[in-house]
C-alpha cells in the first residue's frame, strides 16, 4: 500500500461527534454519540518501532471494533481482518500468515479457536497480549489461554458503548479486586455495586443518545442530569471476599415460578464436566412455570451423547437447587454467537408480542452458494420465536422447527389468527409449510423448491402469492393474511 505523508495537518474544528449504535444484546440497539476525544482517550500509545499485528475479530462500526482500529492505527500497526465466515483453522491460518501479535476477542470466539482449532496451528502462534471483552470472563477460559499461549499477557476488560473502556485486569482471575470500587482510578473512573448491580461513572463515557434514535438516557441512580452521574449497566455482580465476579445480565434472568435463576451460574456447574467442549444456558416458556432452564451442550465425543446427558444431570442434582436444574439438555454441534443465525425473514403475530424469524445459514458469505470445490459449513437451520415487548426489544424464546441438516425456509407470513406460512427449501420436502404458533405443522402444499411467500391486500388478502424455480404462483386459502397496520 502507498502512504501519501501530508506535509501540514488538515484544519478542522474538533467538535465532529461519532454515532455508534450499541450491539443490541440487551435489547433493539441503542444510538450513542461519541467525540473522537471520548474514543481516543482510552488508547494506549506505544514504542512507535513496536509496529503492532492486530486482529480485528469485532465488527468495525461498533465501540470494541474502533478501539482495536484506533490502537492499531495510532500505534502505526498493521490490521488483519478474517473473512466473518471463516473456520477457526482459516482464521487461524491468517494469523500465522499476518504474524498477529495482538488478539482482542469475545471469550466465546477465543474459546471456538481453541476448543475446533489445529493444536499445532495454536500454539505456532507469536501472540504477546490476548485482551478479553463483551462477556462475562470465567476462569476456565482464563486457564485456557494461558495452557496454550503461555508466552502472552492475559488480559480481561470492562468497556461499553455508552461509557466507553471502563478498567482491565491482568491478574488471570475471573472478576475484578473490590478495591477498585474503593476510590476512582487516575483514568477517571468510579465503580460502585448498587442493589447487586454494578454502576459506573465513567469520564470516557458518551456525550449523550443522539437524539433521532428516540433514546433517552435513563441510566440515572441519583439525579437527573448525564454530567457526573451514575449509570446501571444491567451487569449483576456478587461480592466473594476481595473479588467481585459477574453473575450475568439483568435482561437475561430466567424466571422460573417466581425463582431467579442466573444461566452463568448453571453454566458454571456444567462446563467442568470431562466431555462438555462448551455449553449455552438458556429461558425456554414454560405453561406451568413461566419459564424453565435450557442448555446447549457441544460434546467432545458426540457418539456418547446419552452418558453425557446423565453426567450433566448427575452433576446438577448435586450441586444446583431444583428450580435452577436444566429441564431440556440438548447436544448439539456447535453453539452460534447469536441466536438468530442468517435471518432471511421476519414476521410479527396479530397482537404484536411475538416475533418470528427463519434462519438460513448454508454457509455462504455471499448471494451465491459455495461450489463443492469449497464445501459449506452450514449453521442454524430453522423457524425461531421472540417475546416482543411494547417497546420493541425481542427476547429469545425458542426454536419451533429446527431444520438441520437440511436447508431451512426462505421467507414466512402470518395469517390474522397467527398461523405461520414458511417457504421451506428442504429439497426433500420442498414447499409452503403452515404452522400454528407453537410450532405444529398443520398444513404442506407442495411447490419447487420455494423462495419467498406472501399474502396479497385487501380483495386479495386471502391470495397466497408463491415464488418458486423461475415461476410466480398463486393459490386462494381459507384464512386472510395479516398486515402491520
Amino acid at each position: 500500500i502507498d502512504v501519501e505523508w501530508l506535509s501540514e495537518p488538515l484544519a478542522g474544528s474538533g467538535n465532529s461527534t461519532v454515532t455508534i449504535l450499541t450491539s443490541g444484546t440487551g435489547g433493539l440497539p441503542k444510538a450513542a454519540r461519541h467525540t473522537w476525544q471520548t474514543l481516543a482517550r482510552p488508547v494506549r500509545q506505544a514504542d512507535h518501532d513496536a509496529c503492532q499485528r492486530w486482529l480485528l475479530t469485532y465488527q468495525p462500526h461498533l465501540y470494541a471494533g474502533l478501539q482495536v482500529m484506533l490502537q492499531c492505527l495510532v500505534n502505526y500497526g498493521t490490521l488483519v481482518v478474517p473473512n466473518p465466515e471463516a473456520t477457526p483453522n482459516e482464521i487461524l491460518e491468517l494469523m500465522q500468515i499476518g504474524s498477529v501479535e495482538y488478539l482482542s476477542a469475545t471469550p466465546s470466539y477465543v474459546r471456538r479457536l481453541i476448543l475446533f482449532g489445529d493444536r499445532r496451528l495454536l500454539r505456532s502462534l507469536p501472540l504477546k497480549s490476548i485482551t478479553l471483552g463483551g462477556e462475562v470472563v470465567d476462569q476456565q477460559i482464563l486457564n485456557a489461554i494461558e495452557a496454550n499461549f503461555q508466552e502472552a499477557r492475559i488480559t480481561h476488560l470492562y468497556a461499553t458503548t455508552e461509557l466507553g473502556r471502563c478498567f482491565s485486569v491482568a491478574d488471570k482471575q475471573a472478576g475484578f479486586p473490590t478495591r477498585l470500587l474503593e476510590s476512582p482510578s487516575a483514568d477517571g473512573i468510579e465503580l460502585m455495586v448498587d442493589n447487586g448491580e454494578l454502576c459506573v461513572r465513567s469520564a470516557n463515557r458518551m456525550t449523550s443518545y443522539d437524539p433521532r434514535s428516540g433514546t433517552e438516557f435513563s441510566g440515572q441512580l441519583h439525579s437527573t442530569a448525564f454530567d457526573n452521574d451514575w449509570f446501571r449497566t444491567g451487569d449483576l455482580v456478587q461480592i466473594c471476599e476481595d473479588r467481585v465476579h459477574f453473575v450475568g445480565r439483568r435482561s437475561d434472568v430466567i424466571n422460573v415460578g417466581g425463582n431467579k435463576v442466573h444461566p452463568i451460574e448453571v453454566e458454571r456447574v456444567i462446563r467442568p464436566i470431562a466431555g462438555v467442549a462448551d455449553v449455552r444456558v438458556y429461558g425456554q416458556n414454560s405453561s406451568l412455570a413461566g419459564q424453565l432452564v435450557a442448555c446447549q451442550i457441544v460434546a467432545t465425543d458426540p457418539t456418547d451423547s446419552d452418558s453425557l446427558r446423565q453426567q450433566v444431570a448427575q452433576q446438577c442434582n448435586t450441586k444446583l437447587s431444583s428450580y435452577q436444574r436444566p429441564r431440556v439438555i440438548e447436544i448439539v454441534p456447535t453453539i452460534k454467537l447469536t441466536d438468530a443465525g442468517k435471518p432471511n425473514g421476519v414476521c410479527i403475530s396479530p397482537d404484536q408480542k411475538s416475533l418470528y424469524v427463519v434462519s438460513n445459514d448454508n454457509g455462504a458469505t455471499g448471494i451465491f452458494r459455495l461450489g463443492a470445490e469449497k464445501p459449506t459449513h452450514k449453521g442454524r437451520m430453522a423457524l425461531l420465536a421472540y417475546d416482543l415487548a411494547s417497546d420493541g426489544t425481542a427476547t429469545f424464546r425458542e426454536v419451533l422447527v429446527d431444520y438441520y441438516p437440511e436447508d431451512g425456509p426462505d421467507g414466512l407470513v402470518v395469517d390474522a389468527e397467527g398461523n405461520l406460512y414458511v417457504a421451506v427449501r428442504d429439497e426433500s420436502r420442498p414447499g409452503i409449510c403452515v404452522y400454528s404458533p407453537d410450532g405444529e405443522e398443520r398444513a404442506y402444499i407442495q411447490t419447487e423448491v420455494p423462495t419467498n411467500v406472501g399474502f396479497g391486500r385487501g380483495k386479495q388478502s386471502k391470495t397466497l402469492y408463491i415464488t418458486a424455480g423461475k415461476s410466480l404462483y398463486r393459490i386462494r386459502v381459507n384464512k386472510a393474511g395479516y398486515q402491520l397496520p
